[in-house]
């Protein structure tokens, strides 16, 4: 297990929503106040990976916590721009990634899980450009833990000398002022930071949603973390989610009624 006593276990960090185009877009340029809000972001299962020394690439998915298949929030203060651009500072508040497979460690497997360091901040800035574009940097200290396959985050611990780690993530991307279709939202007045859709923008501000898939880069450390904008689960997805549950235990039980007999 000595494989992961020197490699500094770097994941996710900065901020990320997905949008395919905007519809009724406000144009970037006409804001003079990007308004403090949250990002609520979403980790696709295989996009993020990090190449551990002794197993190679691990490959991750995100465990929502919420709202919708969120599994990171981002928060911004406000960014008031002066001639073409504006910064602010930029706060991860919740992480919660899982690897996509079991890894074997030393003859036996174990589910990795990803969250932040408790009681530390992983704080940074991020630029916000007129012409639609935005770059991104975030110091994220986390954790990471390991349960037996198929046991649950409940049965997670640290197996290694140290669990905990830190990196720079940088990013780069695209924004709009309207939120994807499907997009999670959390409706709130201007000073809510809480909120993604504020309900009372004045002339001159605007609110604040990445676009397209984003990559955050490690600086230090081998891996990507790729995240998309957090989404609430349409109702016949969701249907349909619960059958194929059922299924799968009506499965595993008459394959197990089927070994007794």
């Amino acid at each position: 297990m000595n494989f992961l006593n020197s490699a500094k276990l770097a994941v996710l960090g900065t901020v990320g929503l997905s949008a395919i185009g905007f519809l009724g877009v406000v144009n970037p340029a006409e804001a003079a106040t990007v308004v403090a809000g949250s990002d609520y972001l979403s980790s696709p299962a295989g996009l993020s990976f990090y190449d551990f020394p002794g197993i190679g690439i691990v490959n991750f998915q995100g465990l929502p916590i919420g709202p919708g298949d969120t599994d990171t929030i981002i928060k911004r203060q406000d960014c008031v721009f002066s001639g073409s651009s504006c910064h602010t500072d930029i706060e991860m508040t919740d992480l919660s990634l899982v690897s996509t497979e079991a890894i074997n460690i030393g003859g036996s497997f174990f589910d990795i899980f990803v969250s932040l360091t408790p009681q530390t901040t992983s704080n940074g800035k991020m630029w916000i450009n007129d012409d639609g574009t935005f770059s991104s940097e975030l110091n994220v200290l986390f954790d990471v833990s390991f349960a037996p396959q198929g046991s649950g985050i409940g049965s997670a611990s640290c197996i290694l000398q140290n669990c905990s780690f830190a990196d720079i993530l940088t990013a780069s991307g695209q924004w709009g002022s309207q939120p994807p279709a499907g997009a999670v939202i959390v409706k709130g007045l201007v000073g809510n930071q809480d909120a993604n859709l504020h309900t009372n923008l004045s002339l001159g501000d605007s609110d604040f949603f990445l676009a397209g898939i984003v990559d955050h880069d490690h600086k230090t450390f081998a891996g990507k973390h790729r995240v998309v904008v957090a989404k609430t689960p349409e109702p016949s997805s969701a249907l349909a989610t619960i059958f194929i549950g059922l299924g799968a235990m009506f499965g595993l039980r008459k394959n197990r009624k089927s070994q007794k007999d």
